[in-house]
């Protein structure tokens, strides 16, 4: 006679880009098979959320908070940077074609190591914190394949709204103070062109940067994620440029913009 049954995935998942899902079913009573064993593929579909483009959840109110905030959205795109969480949970951030958003959640990895240049689309609430604008509350990411091509980064003078969570370059700048010989370790230092003043933030899980020798180059380019740190309205201020890593500080050697 036919069974019917429901299957419950009763976890988040992450799959390969395969997108399907072996089961293996045995039918057994006190442990004596009573029907033949089956193996079966079930296919499973990214989300019934339709896609949102990252561009629009970072449109900001007059206060400068997300227009879209405390809504449940479905992004995709690519991985940037490590895994600046460390421990349990994950923080990363995803770039589009239309923008860029952080990602955070402070208990659940979902199955999924950060890795840059991933191809990966996730579900989950638009937060806000301190300024910076995050997909939080997440409900699911899906890994779809890896050595994805990075964008270039997007030369700027000094990190603003418009490069928050975005992959920015600062070229032809120094030390504010000539007394830096090491960098900071979950902390901040500052840089300037001469005219504006930047606040690079080295996170601890940033490993090959956090606590090694400074460069003692006269001037130098520095790329890195555009981040906030800003607790008070209308969130205009404590932006932060943040290296993914050593090779993201070079000697200047000339204007690439």
């Amino acid at each position: 006679s036919n069974v019917e049954f429901d299957i419950v995935i009763k976890d988040n998942f992450i799959l390969d880009g395969s997108r399907t899902l072996e089961l293996m079913l045995s039918s057994t009573d006190n442990g004596a098979t009573l029907g033949v064993d089956s193996v079966f593929t079930l296919t499973i579909t990214d989300n019934e959320l339709p896609l949102t483009t990252i561009g629009s959840i970072r449109a900001n109110t007059a206060d400068g908070r997300p227009t879209k905030e405390g809504e449940i959205v479905f992004v995709k795109g690519i991985v940037y940077g490590v895994d600046m969480r460390g421990g349990t949970g994950i923080q990363f951030t995803v770039i589009d074609n239309t923008g860029g958003l952080g990602v955070f959640s402070a208990a659940k990895e979902f199955g999924y190591t950060v890795k840059e240049g991933d191809e990966v689309s996730i579900q989950g609430k638009v937060e806000f914190f301190n300024g910076l604008t995050q997909l939080g509350t997440l409900d699911t990411i899906v890994y779809h394949g890896g050595g994805k091509t990075l964008k270039s980064p997007v030369i700027v003078k000094s990190v603003t709204e418009s490069g928050e969570s975005d992959l920015v370059k600062l070229e032809k700048v120094w030390f504010v103070s000539d007394t830096v010989t090491v960098w900071p370790s979950n902390g901040n230092v500052l840089i300037t062109n001469g005219t504006d003043t930047i606040d690079v933030r080295i996170d601890r899980d940033v490993l090959d940067v956090a606590g090694a020798a400074a460069p003692a180059y006269d001037t130098m380019n520095i790329t890195g994620l555009g981040g906030q740190f800003d607790a008070t309205s209308p969130y205009t201020a404590g932006y932060q440029l943040l290296p993914r890593y050593l090779a993201d500080v070079e000697k200047y050697m000339g204007s690439t913009g």
